[in-house]
């Protein structure tokens, strides 16, 4: 695995570069979770123990996090940052989802009179921690116009909201978004 870049602040620390997004992802996932340790927020976002150690002191600096003997508690701000809900899905039912958007995705790659194919394609979320009870899963998607034309890029982020629309269907269980590489970084299980 290539090293992460690492900007360097004014005060000579060195901190790892990972989007606030990822950030805030594992904070949703840690949402029914009664607390949890830097180990389960090192794998999730595949940092190593220094890094951790210093973005963990910057989200409790902020009051996203407190921590207490050896474990972590994600706070109501963290809570509302990550903007996550209360975990009220049994795991199985995200997963079977789950497999119904990936017929969704090779349905759509197999129909040559779709607009857009599907390149990639990710799930992440608490249901990968094995809980019983949890949150509608994330998937990101990354798909590309069958035929390269120049538009109006207005129209052509309308249409790719439709699409994106489309496959999500207002399920519950699920939510689409566009994909980003931060996605594939974290832990997740890919669909395509």
């Amino acid at each position: 695995m290539a090293k992460r870049k690492e900007t360097e602040t004014q005060g000579g620390l060195n901190l790892p570069e990972i989007p606030l997004d990822a950030l805030w992802s594992f904070l949703k996932d840690t949402r029914g979770a009664v607390n949890w340790r830097s180990k389960d927020f090192r794998d999730c976002l595949k940092l190593d123990a220094k890094q951790a150690q210093q973005i963990l002191a910057i989200l409790e600096m902020q009051g996203y996090v407190v921590k207490e003997g050896d474990a972590w508690l994600t706070t109501a701000a963290g809570e509302s940052v990550s903007k996550s809900k209360r975990p009220q899905f049994s795991a199985p039912s995200v997963g079977n989802a789950l497999e119904m958007v990936k017929e969704r995705i090779e349905a759509v790659n197999r129909d040559k009179k779709t607009e857009f194919k599907i390149k990639r394609a990710v799930a992440f979320g608490d249901f990968l921690s094995g809980r019983a009870r949890v949150q509608a899963a994330d998937v990101g998607i990354e798909f590309s116009r069958r035929d390269v034309m120049s538009g109006d890029p207005a129209e052509m982020e309308t249409e790719r909201l439709k699409f994106l629309n489309r496959l999500w269907r207002k399920s519950r269980l699920f939510r689409v978004q566009t994909y980003r590489p931060w996605m594939s970084q974290r832990s997740h299980r890919d669909l395509f």
